[in-house]
């Protein structure tokens, strides 16, 4: 595992481009602004700092030659004074020797010192103001507060490294809860181009609505840590201006699905790229995420929550049978089983359903309506993505895992439906994560009347 603080072309983080699709050479340096791989604010790209720090330069030069100057000692009496203040050896041999002169070397040596600390620091004051005034005046408010990262899952055989770009938005500092509570981490599966964007804001709004609120579902948004995991921009070409669906399309039916399709690689078979990634998850992905990124400590007692749609609602379900334990919930939305049915027998038989039933793990499954009506639909992209939803909905429930759904979402397509996807799956999650917070109090405070969360002071 490679955790760079900046990965990108040429670094070795390779992502092996479609023969189909236009792509950025591993041996091309980024376009300027566009998004590289590093711990970076995400949004308007941040202007340059101009003539900042060579006016910085120019004064602490200044200053230095100023300073030098002043070391210059004054010549004795009967001395010949030194041209143009520079002392050569004949001039500071007597002032040496005579003790009450200073010597030249030393002092502009710590002249050049003292300008040096002086510069360093005033250049940082520069850049920490021009960062924040950057960061404060964001164009949209809700995304203010992202963070990016890059991973690289190590590659092994003839699996390439599989680079990952880790999106990371807090609860937003003014209302964040300083409660003693779990903090909610929910996991956000393909996450540009719209998905984590809308989680980031939806959130970000829910929690400042209901800065308030205790006990009920609005609270967990407080706490409510957002992540995106999905593959690097520069393998589809994302900026600000747009991306590449194609390469994009490429890259999900090659890492997603659970057997290899036959348009990616002849022969089938299990996609060990959908393997790789489902076992980073839990044992690599997560806990690098919450140890590094977020700065939990192993004892936080972390509530996860994992989304994802279309082929990532594959993912998400792999990422259940893979480890029934390690996300409380599960949200799906127009999950993509109609293309790979037997990932229901892995349901039927897997000794992880029993597990994850036996843990309270939790699902809900979202479909668009007009992925119901017809294949001639733009936003339909198979005939029996309903069947498969219902299917896999109806086995679930036969192992005993807690369904919600198949939700019908009106009016929305397999495209259209992830806007409400986020924001009813999010206040899913909010709301079991507050009542088993509010649970948990009220079996630990069962005899005090005053405790802050019991369901009786609920606001």
């Amino acid at each position: 595992l490679k955790c760079p603080q900046a990965t990108g072309p040429g670094t070795g983080a390779s992502t092996a481009p479609p023969p189909h699709a236009a792509m950025d050479r591993e041996d091309e340096a980024p376009r300027r602004g566009s998004p590289v791989a590093r711990d970076q604010a995400v949004g308007p790209r941040r202007p340059g700092f101009g003539r900042t720090p060579w006016l910085v330069a120019a004064v602490a030069a200044a200053l230095a030659h100023s300073a030098a100057g002043a070391e210059v000692a004054a010549p004795e009496s009967g001395d010949a004074a030194c041209p143009s203040g520079v002392l050569g050896p004949e001039a500071a041999a007597p002032s040496a020797r005579a003790g009450d002169g200073v010597a030249a070397g030393p002092l502009s040596f710590a002249a050049v010192v003292g300008a040096g600390m002086l510069l360093g620091t005033l250049f940082g004051i520069a850049v920490a103001t021009r960062w924040a005034r950057n960061r404060d005046n964001c164009a949209v408010a809700g995304v203010g507060r992202v963070r990016k990262h890059r991973l690289v899952l190590p590659g092994s055989g003839t699996l390439p490294p599989l680079p990952l770009d880790i999106y990371f938005a807090r609860p937003p500092a003014k209302h964040a809860t300083d409660a003693p509570l779990p903090p909610l981490v929910v996991y956000v599966l393909d996450p540009e181009p719209i998905m984590f964007g809308v989680a980031s804001i939806f959130a970000y709004a829910q929690a400042g609505y209901f800065p308030d609120s205790v006990g009920q579902e609005e609270a967990a948004f407080r706490r409510l840590h957002i992540v995106g995991v999905g593959h690097p921009a520069e393998a589809y070409d994302l900026d600000a201006e747009g991306f590449d669906r194609t390469a994009l399309r490429y890259f999900r039916r090659r890492d997603f699905p659970p057997r290899v399709r036959k348009d990616i690689e002849p022969g089938g078979g299990r996609n060990k790229h959908a393997q790789r990634l489902v076992g980073a998850f839990s044992g690599t992905v997560a806990p690098f995420v919450e140890s590094e990124l977020l700065g939990f400590n192993a004892d936080a007692g972390v509530q996860r929550a994992l989304i994802g749609a279309s082929y990532s609602a594959v993912v998400a379900l792999q990422c259940l049978l893979a480890d029934p334990e390690h996300f409380q919930h599960i949200v799906m939305g127009s999950p993509s089983v109609c293309f790979d049915m037997h990932i229901l027998d892995e349901v039927r038989k897997s000794k992880a359903m029993a597990i994850a039933a036996a843990s309270g793990v939790k699902v809900d499954i979202f479909l668009g309506a007009r992925e119901c009506e017809g294949s001639a639909r733009p936003g339909k992209v198979h005939n029996f993505m309903e069947n498969g939803a219902r299917q896999l909905a109806e086995e679930l429930r036969r192992r005993g895992v807690k369904v919600d759904g198949v939700n019908v979402l009106p009016g929305e397509d397999h495209t259209t439906m992830k806007l409400p996807l986020i924001s009813r799956g999010l206040t899913a999650i909010a709301r079991i994560a507050e009542d088993a917070a509010v649970a948990e109090d009220a079996a630990t405070f069962e005899n005090s009347p005053v405790s802050p969360r019991s369901p009786s002071r609920r606001t």
